[in-house]
């Protein structure tokens, strides 16, 4: 049977439309006390440094492959997103600055405080394996592919399309193209990214504020010459996790590897002390959980940056009980990490969690 394109992009789109009806944004707070409101009025209390510690009595530690730095943390503090202020710098080890397996970190006192660092460097260090991680290599993916772009944004990025042969999908042929005009100079490979589900604020189902739409990672392409006839580029499919369709978008590739020792646990840089989630990126749950990827409140107009620790909170109802009105204390549920920051949201990480999270839970500053 002949593949028609025009046939297989009419039953696509329409299967997007069924699947847009079936799975409609709906507010998740309409049977729910109101959202939160962000509280940024600059007079957050920040914890001392020595207070970190708390009643943790873990003094020596040995460091193991698949350690991460956020367990470490937790490990010898009560209050994990100090860890930076807390850290000494020991001049007697090489990149003291980097931690290996085989590591001995241990606390020591440094002008009449207390500190942790390494104690004794371990073989490691001399090759055999890379420095630990915030959070191992799970950000990575995220914080390389994740992307969330205005509406003006995205009709500035440059498309994809094949040429005058019958196809189902782009993915199948050996080369497709983009304008060469609209391609930045110098670039020989791209992401591939499709618009998905517009980001934003509900009332009921309807969006009345919108900030941004999700691009779902579809795959890369790498530039392999110029069509002699039309001077558009040639590109060459090198990766697909979906199918490549006309219309596509096209933007320089990020790298493969990320130095996930950017990451880096600290408090909140900003002067928000409340704020809330947006929207869940992971569209294949109804709830948040561990290593999920999550929209924010929080964004450059109000001093986020990555490495922000938001710790996540249940606030607690209002219940009848014995003729009063009590109002019923919040629950502490997990923590987040933000790892990609925009003007007015961020992306944010969640780093564990001790069940599973509501988007109507609240961000608080630890």
């Amino acid at each position: 049977m002949i593949k028609n394109r025009i046939n297989g992009l009419l039953l696509g789109a329409s299967l997007v439309a069924a699947l847009s009806a079936c799975n409609s944004s709906r507010d998740p707070f309409i049977n729910r006390a109101d959202r939160p409101e962000e509280v940024c009025n600059g007079t957050r209390q920040v914890a001392a440094p020595q207070d970190a510690f708390g009643d943790r009595q873990v003094y020596r530690y040995i460091v193991k492959r698949g350690d991460t730095l956020w367990g470490i943390s937790k490990r010898f503090l009560a209050n994990p997103w100090l860890w930076k202020s807390i850290w000494y710098n020991n001049p007697q080890v090489r990149n003291p600055h980097l931690i290996y397996p085989g590591d001995v970190l241990t606390i020591v006192n440094v002008n009449g405080e207390k500190r942790i660092t390494i104690g004794e460097a371990g073989a490691y260090r001399n090759g055999g394996a890379a420095p630990i991680s915030f959070a191992g290599e799970a950000i990575a993916p995220f914080a390389l592919k994740t992307q969330v772009l205005t509406d003006s944004a995205i009709s500035s990025l440059p498309t994809v399309f094949g040429n005058a042969g019958d196809y189902l999908t782009l993915t199948q042929e050996q080369e497709v193209f983009a304008e060469t005009s609209a391609l930045p100079a110098g670039v020989n490979e791209f992401d591939v990214y499709r618009p998905g589900e517009a980001i934003g604020e509900y009332k009921g189902n309807n969006l009345t504020r919108k900030i941004g739409t999700q691009l779902d990672y579809i795959g890369k392409v790498g530039v392999i010459g110029q069509d002699a006839e039309t001077a558009n580029t040639k590109l060459k499919p090198i990766d697909a996790v979906k199918p490549i369709l006309e219309g596509d978008l096209l933007m320089p590739s990020s790298s493969d590897h990320l130095d996930t020792s950017v990451f880096f646990p600290k408090a909140p840089s900003g002067v928000c002390s409340r704020g809330y989630f947006i929207a869940n990126l992971n569209k294949e749950t109804m709830s948040i959980k561990e290593f999920d990827t999550v929209i924010t409140s929080f964004g450059a107009d109000n001093d986020a940056q990555v490495g922000d620790i938001w710790k996540i909170v249940r606030p607690g109802p209002k219940r009848f009980i014995n003729g009063k009105t009590i109002q019923i204390p919040g629950k502490d549920i997990g923590y987040l990490m933000i790892i990609k920051v925009y003007e007015e949201f961020s992306i944010g990480f969640v780093l564990d969690s001790s069940q599973n999270i509501d988007i109507t839970d609240h961000l608080v500053a630890p």
